[in-house]
């Protein structure tokens, strides 16, 4: 009787041994997604910054204007940038245009940050139904 007890608290214990094998196995093969990585904190140069208007009235929204973004800057710290923020756009808790614009897009530079808020602005103005305010 004492050897099918041993017999089965070692086979318990293997059981316990390979679910926990195959739970650390599960979390680091996950993929992060892009928007949880850390992003560069260098500065975008001031035709990047153009193009993030041309972009958005070209496309139209914002997922558009990044898709546009994307297939034009692949390298450097847009490249990094703009898949996190379609990254964000598409697979976060949220989901929200302004994290994805300010937090992941931006550079932190106010030049950056004024163009990204005329566009979150017509934006919100369109999702509105509203006719957009003229801008200087």
């Amino acid at each position: 009787m004492t050897m099918y007890i041993q017999i089965g608290t070692v086979l318990a214990v293997l059981g316990c041994c390979f679910l926990l094998a195959a739970a650390i196995s599960y979390t680091r093969n996950r993929k992060r997604p892009l928007y949880r990585k850390k992003m560069p904190k260098k500065a975008y140069a001031p035709a990047f910054i153009e193009s993030i208007s041309r972009a958005y009235f070209s496309a139209g929204d914002i997922r558009g204007m990044l898709n546009v973004l994307s297939e034009k800057w692949k390298g450097g710290t847009a490249g990094k940038r703009i898949p996190a923020a379609l990254s964000y756009i598409e697979g976060s808790r949220y989901r929200d245009y302004e994290t994805a614009l300010f937090l992941y897009l931006s550079d932190g530079s106010t030049e950056c940050d004024q163009v990204l808020e005329q566009i979150l602005q017509k934006e919100i103005l369109k999702q509105r139904g509203l006719i957009c305010k003229k801008t200087d």
